[in-house]
């Protein structure tokens, strides 16, 4: 679902949402007080966020879960996901983490990086596909008909893993209802679908495959 109206469709022709990276830290040392020092590298990790006052391809997204302890080794693990807009934004993420823990100077303790380059990989539309619909979703909500064309950074979605295989699109469904206060954005406290749009959406993804089936 977006926060596009009920009645509306979003389509994306290629990147639409980015992938992640898995962050790794594991934090080490003979004295000192470890879970400090991983809540200090933690704030390492986070200080790459941009915000969304960035542009969609130059945003970056740090997400880091809270220090655990290892007992059996005694050392404590920091993991965490970073998500970006752009391969170029996802460089330089990667390289100012780096930068960042590289700063953090504590006595008696080290640490070991694991960056894993898209453990979820980006969500990239078919273009060639997404094409084959517009006219046919444009034959159900007409105007309703939306294209996006640019990347929602905010997000990212497992259908990736189905495109790595074969290609695919997702389409943003709108469900969102200025008139009642509905405001459909995903994982906000404050989100509230319009159930109508589920009419919406079967009507216009029945329409696809039906048009689809027809001409293959």
């Amino acid at each position: 679902t977006a926060p596009l109206q009920v009645g509306q469709i979003g389509s994306v022709e290629g990147p639409a949402l980015p992938g992640l990276d898995r962050v790794t830290v594991t934090i080490s040392g003979s004295d000192g007080d470890l879970e400090a020092a991983a809540r200090a590298y933690a704030r390492a990790v986070s200080s790459v966020n941009t915000g969304q006052a960035v542009a969609p391809t130059d945003f970056v997204g740090a997400m880091m879960g809270p220090p655990r302890p290892r007992s059996e080794q005694g050392d404590w693990v920091l993991g965490g996901m970073v998500r970006a807009g752009s391969p170029e934004a996802r460089a330089r993420a990667e390289q100012r983490i780096r930068e960042e823990l590289a700063a953090v100077t504590l006595e008696d303790v080290s640490y070991e990086l694991s960056y894993e380059v898209q453990a979820l990989p980006d969500m990239v539309n078919d273009p060639e596909l997404v094409r084959s619909t517009l006219e046919t979703i444009r034959s159900v909500v007409g105007d309703g008909l939306l294209e996006v064309n640019e990347i929602t950074p905010y997000f990212s979605e497992d259908f990736a893993f189905y495109q790595q295989t074969v290609p695919g699109a997702m389409y943003w469904l709108g469900v969102s209802n200025s008139e009642l206060g509905y405001v459909g954005m995903p994982h906000s406290p404050d989100y509230v679908a319009d159930e109508e749009s589920i009419f919406v959406g079967a009507k216009v993804m029945t329409a696809v495959v039906i048009d689809y089936l027809q001409r293959h």
